[in-house]
Formats: structure tokens, sequence, C-alpha cells
């Protein structure tokens, strides 16, 4: 688990980041980010954060 709200959940499994409503239960998005294999991955509004394994360089990529 990355991020978790009241409503809503952010969780990353081996390189596929996912954002689920778990109140309504339904998936809002997945995001694949195996071309960076992210080690550590932070959600910052609108903006992932994440640190690559394959190279250690810090990324941010916008969600829109």
């Amino acid at each position: 688990i990355v991020e978790i709200d009241n409503q809503k959940l952010w969780l990353l499994n081996k390189a596929v980041l996912t954002h689920y409503d778990y109140v309504a239960d339904k998936l809002i998005k997945q995001y694949d980010l195996s071309k960076w294999e992210p080690h550590q991955v932070i959600i910052d509004g609108g903006k992932i954060w994440l640190i690559s394994a394959k190279d250690g360089q810090l990324y941010g990529l916008n969600l829109n």
C-alpha cells in the first residue's frame, strides 16, 4: 500500500500502480511503471514520484 484515505487506495504490486476506490468497489486507474522498475513510490497530488531500481534516479510523472 502506497497511500490510503477514507475512500481510495493506491497500491503498488510489482511494477503496476493501482488507484482503487474501495468504498464503491471499483478500479479507478492502473499505471504500468515497469519502464522505470520502481523501488519506492510516493503519490503527491497529481504526481507520482519514484526511485528507479534500474538506475537509482528520481522520476516525477504526471498522473494526467
